[in-house]
């Protein structure tokens, strides 16, 4: 039969925690979640700016592929903080403008101002004036059948946190590239 130290029987005897141990442990569990969690900042809104820069440049390459194919060529409108794909289409008696893709669900407009994105535009070296939410935007960049792509860059810019930004450029031979702000604040990655 074992016997303790101070020659007490052990059998029977619930060996468990003392407060002191549970204590420490939840200690050391709360240093590690902080660190964690300060390391990785605000990685949910990071993520989510970079998903709107993907998808618009993946939405804009797709509207490309489908006018090198044999669409129309494709206008995209810009507002402070919503895009618009669109098309040249009859409005009345030979009269054409420039209106969203009716009945195309993947190339719909979207309204990031719920998400407090804003947009700035920059359109062949010029800044664009754009319009918080105007009843018919006008494109200011163009997918051509050629491939050829109005050359932009156009910055996102997290309302929330102004200094946290990314910025999609689009050149005339229709690549799109996304880059986030160098550690100088001053110039892009």
């Amino acid at each position: 039969m074992p016997r303790s130290v101070t020659g007490r029987s052990t059998e029977g005897a619930i060996r468990g925690f003392t407060l002191l141990e549970l204590l420490a442990v939840i200690a050391i569990i709360a240093v590690i979640t902080g660190m964690a969690v300060l390391s990785l900042g605000d990685g949910g809104r990071d993520r989510e700016m970079s998903e709107h820069a993907r998808r618009l440049a993946t939405l804009m390459e797709l509207a490309r592929q489908e006018v090198m194919l044999g669409a129309p060529t494709v206008g995209v409108a810009f507002t402070r903080h919503a895009y618009h794909f669109q098309h040249l289409q009859e409005v009345r008696d030979g009269v054409l403008e420039w209106r969203d893709i009716p009945g195309d669900e993947t190339l719909r407009p979207r309204s990031l101002i719920d998400d407090e994105v804003e947009f700035e535009l920059t359109v062949e070296g010029r800044r664009a004036r754009l319009e918080f939410d105007p009843e018919q935007p006008a494109p200011n960049v163009f997918l051509e059948a050629s491939g050829e792509v109005t050359p932009f860059e156009l910055i996102l810019t997290d309302e929330r946190e102004p200094e946290r930004r990314l910025r999609i450029v689009g050149e005339m031979d229709g690549s799109f590239t996304i880059e986030r702000p160098d550690e100088s604040g001053r110039g892009w990655r």
